[in-house]
């Protein structure tokens, strides 16, 4: 019993005891009386504590994978620092998926179950053509179009979220900065979508990131390969973390997919993006449930978010974290 989390004894072990019992033909009565009386609540709330002790909240966090790193990624790919896991060297279209990815990920606070795969049947990562882009006026630039008429406007609509408790989904856009950044998300979509599109042959209703040609390159995005370039890249880009790597659980082992999401959520408020703004535009739960349905994202937000994310990229804002995590995980383990 005291390898169970504490929560789960109270929510889930108790109550399903008490409906086995029931469904015996006993009454549950006397065991949910005991199970309510307050010295069983002094011991649990001992669990609590001791288990609070054992598994510091810091430890779980996964390490944001933030706009500079995908710019690091890219360079490290681009000089074949970062290849295969196997040893062999990345294709220049996988490099090019890797970084649009990674980019997409951070830009809209994606779950990889929104961009990337599914393990659950509600959820669905977008075709090609569900996502839409916009001109200057507010046309639609059809999928043939796309990198070929100037985008002014990106936007990716999520129609699932576990988070979401309007039933809404959430739409979250991005416009095109006046400067020629490479880090802006429109310009990385229209890249993707010109390469793939005219010469690798993607049709709009594929997938995002796959790619039809299999005798050259995988079809799917492996989570493995994605995982495995954002932790080389973590750990070849802050050579700190090496140090600790005999002694202590590497940072990098808390680099995931998720961390992408995690990561557009540290940009904006390493930009001083508030966080409702933030909880609104990455579908998190706000401190007030109804938030959602009275606050919108005006243009002006979306201009200010694309900016942040563009500044984060272009700086090294990343390595303070996980500086800090390196700092917290080794007095958590002392001793």
């Amino acid at each position: 019993m005291r390898l169970v989390s504490p929560k789960s004894i109270r929510k889930v072990y108790i109550p399903a005891t008490a409906k086995v019992i029931s469904d015996h033909g006993k009454s549950p009565t006397p065991f949910l009386t005991a199970a309510r009386d307050y010295e069983a609540k002094l011991i649990l709330k001992g669990f609590e504590r001791q288990q609070s002790i054992d598994n510091p909240a810091h430890t779980k966090a996964r390490i944001p994978f933030t706009p500079d790193l995908v710019n690091k990624c890219k360079e490290l790919m681009v000089s074949n620092q970062i290849t295969k896991p196997n040893g062999k060297p990345l294709h220049e279209v996988e490099k090019l998926r890797l970084t649009t990815c990674q980019a997409t990920g951070n830009a809209f606070l994606l779950r990889a179950c929104e961009h990337i795969h599914s393990t659950e049947a509600a959820a669905k990562p977008p075709l090609r053509s569900e996502i839409t882009f916009f001109t200057s006026k507010g046309r639609v630039i059809s999928y043939e179009q796309i990198g070929i008429v100037r985008a002014h406007k990106v936007t990716f609509f999520t129609e699932f979220s576990k988070t979401d408790q309007t039933g809404r989904g959430r739409i979250a856009s991005h416009i095109r900065l006046p400067t020629s950044s490479t880090s802006c998300i429109v310009r990385r979509l229209e890249k993707w979508y010109r390469v793939s599109r005219d010469q690798w042959g993607a049709v709009g209703s594929d997938p995002l990131y796959d790619l039809p040609r299999q005798n050259v390159v995988p079809v799917k995005l492996t989570l493995n390969l994605l995982h495995h370039v954002m932790t080389a890249t973590t750990d070849l880009t802050h050579t700190v973390l090496n140090t600790f790597n005999n002694e202590f659980e590497t940072v990098t082992k808390r680099v995931t997919s998720h961390s992408l999401r995690y990561g557009g959520a540290t940009a904006l408020a390493a930009a001083g993006i508030p966080e409702f703004l933030i909880a609104l535009y990455g579908g998190w739960v706000p401190g007030s449930t109804s938030l959602k349905l009275y606050v919108g994202l005006t243009n002006q937000t979306i201009d200010t978010i694309s900016h942040a994310l563009t500044w984060a990229a272009d700086n090294n804002i990343s390595k303070a974290f996980i500086e800090n995590h390196m700092v917290t995980s080794k007095k958590a383990r002392r001793g």
